[in-house]
């Protein structure tokens, strides 16, 4: 077991750590949370977690190995934990600090030249400075007066998610799920490679876009045979495999999933098909608590005014979380994973 921290954007309080969770889970990961704060995980793992948060997350910037936490001030840090790490001799290394919190405070250039000079007497010259492309990447959060210092494992690729956002798809129109969001909202269903995905209101493909990328076997549904036209060029531009069906999302004739997720159409640049959108949200779970295994997982995003807890009064799943995400002044959508 290894100490691990995962460090986040700053996008939302909550659901970058919520996701990490969820992405262990769903690889079957055991892990045990040492230390939750502000943009950042810090949790006891094996390193399997390492790969699969950076190949998975939406909202982590960086994986990393942890070194150690010191106090602020750092007058006397010791750097001797740096011998347990094994790095090679006459190899390159650069620091680099994010201050979480208490920016007034403490001076990330400071930090990073301290540390520098800790890591270079600690070496005794056997490590060389590098600020670009070095072997080792020394990374540093600094909240709560602590230093968090490790060893940068791996980074996540958000530019590759980002360029399945809407504007850069074959098809478009307004009002379409970020891919982020869509991202962690596959990743909040707990769902893994090989295993069945669904999302009931496909519309434009983004959420089953990412649930395929993540090598999910997808089966997407629309009540409108323009979306699934629609779905199926996107899909088809980022050679994803999906099986799309014309059909409503009140009625799925299909048989137990892993997990899903869904964005009902709401707002004014969707169509709910003349149906009140409390209503159509009510009757989808009313069927999906039927398809989705026991214990498994369903996301779903809808305007934060509908009261989701009196439509699931009666049906078998459970809320486990929300997140709550500003749109516009008249929209905030909020994310909730259900399970079976």
């Amino acid at each position: 077991m290894v100490k691990l921290f995962f460090y986040f954007s700053g996008e939302h309080q909550t659901l970058p750590s919520a996701e990490c969770k969820s992405i262990l889970e769903a690889e079957n990961i055991k892990y045990k949370i040492v230390k939750e704060g502000y943009r950042f995980l810090l949790v006891e793992t094996d390193m399997r977690a390492a790969e699969a948060i950076s190949q998975r997350a939406a909202y982590t910037y960086k994986v990393c190995k942890l070194i150690d936490v010191y106090k602020l001030p750092l007058e006397k840090i010791k750097l001797q934990s740096l011998k347990k790490l094994n790095l090679a001799e006459k190899e390159s290394f650069s620091v680099r600090v994010h201050v979480l919190d208490d920016k007034k405070k403490y001076s990330k250039i400071e930090i990073e030249k301290l540390i520098g000079l800790k890591i270079l007497e600690t070496s005794s010259g056997n490590l060389k400075v590098r600020l670009q492309s070095p072997r080792y990447e020394f990374i540093g959060l600094v909240t709560s007066g602590e230093l968090y210092l490790g060893l940068l494992l791996s980074k996540t690729d958000r530019k590759a998610i980002d360029k399945r956002s809407g504007k850069y798809r074959p098809y478009f129109q307004p009002g379409v799920i970020n891919p982020r969001i869509a991202r962690a909202m596959v990743n909040l269903a707990r769902v893994k490679s090989d295993d069945l995905f669904i999302d009931p209101f496909i519309g434009t493909g983004g959420i089953v876009l990412e649930a395929g990328v993540q090598g999910c076997r997808s089966i997407g549904l629309d009540i409108k045979k323009k979306m699934i036209y629609a779905s199926q060029k996107n899909l088809n531009y980022y050679n994803v495999q999906c099986d799309l069906i014309i059909g409503d999302a009140r009625h799925i004739p299909l048989t137990k999933f892993d997990g899903g997720a869904a964005d009902p159409p709401y707002g004014i640049s969707t169509s709910s098909i003349g149906e009140d959108t409390d209503l159509l949200i009510e009757e989808t779970l009313k069927n999906i608590q039927h398809i989705i295994k026991p214990g498994g997982y369903f996301t779903i995003a809808f305007p934060s005014t509908i009261k989701l807890e009196r439509l699931l009064k009666d049906l078998k799943l459970d809320l486990i979380e929300t997140f709550d995400i500003y749109v516009h002044k008249s929209l905030t959508r909020r994310i909730a994973v259900l399970r079976r």
